[in-house]
């Protein structure tokens, strides 16, 4: 498919701390014309589970919902993405990357240098085989962090991501990833990203969006 499929591959839900449940999310996703949906709830597969719920009880054919979990391991964040939610997840980095081969799952470096977020920072150069991609574009980043990590993945020859880190439903697909793949499969999307049969494409939130991350952020606060 020479156009590819469109993929958000980072964003969260009432699950972890999004301000949306997965039924709006996938909604929202719907809407936006995605094809894929990883959802990425910190520490767990929860919101993952309830947005393939959501898709079939309201009998969507769009988006396709990749089980994905944002794990806070020992080295940083690290994406999870798995052909399906996995019952416990493992902190230090080569045990989950163990946990991952097992049950055919993807690891993805996250905001990989973020000043913010716990990241991995040059722990992907110490130990680049743990990591099938690279998070190169993250909306919520500042621009100068994005292009070192898509410089190291360059340099380590991995496939790169896009993702929008969504916490609030308005930032969903503000970047996403394009998925060469002619089956909207779970399955085709893992092996995609295994291969580098994907490209990031960039792009920030509106304005509309930023004012309602800041407006969920000071509500978490209060």
């Amino acid at each position: 498919m020479d156009e590819g499929l469109k993929a958000e591959t980072h964003c969260h839900t009432t699950s972890s701390d999004g301000r949306h449940p997965p039924d709006q999310v996938v909604l929202e996703a719907n809407k936006k014309g995605l094809d894929f949906l990883a959802v990425t709830d910190h520490n767990t597969f929860r919101g993952a589970v309830l947005a393939q719920r959501a898709v079939k009880l309201r009998g969507l054919e769009k988006p396709v919902v990749i089980p994905g979990n944002e794990v806070r391991t020992t080295k940083g964040d690290v994406l999870v993405l798995c052909e399906k939610p996995l019952s416990k997840i493992k902190k230090d980095p080569w045990d989950l990357r163990d946990l991952a081969d097992e049950n055919n799952c993807v690891m993805i470096a996250a905001h990989p240098y973020s000043i913010i977020e716990p990241a991995v920072g040059d722990f992907i150069r110490e130990a680049p085989e743990l990591f099938d991609a690279i998070e190169v574009w993250n909306a919520t980043n500042l621009p100068f962090l994005n292009s070192k990590a898509a410089r190291v993945a360059r340099e380590l020859g991995k496939p790169g991501t896009a993702g929008s880190d969504a916490h609030v439903k308005e930032e969903i697909g503000s970047a996403y990833t394009l998925v060469y793949t002619d089956e909207g499969s779970v399955e085709s999307f893992l092996e995609a990203v295994r291969k580098g049969d994907i490209r990031p494409v960039k792009g920030l939130p509106s304005l509309t969006a930023v004012l309602a991350h800041l407006a969920w952020g000071v509500k978490r606060r209060i």
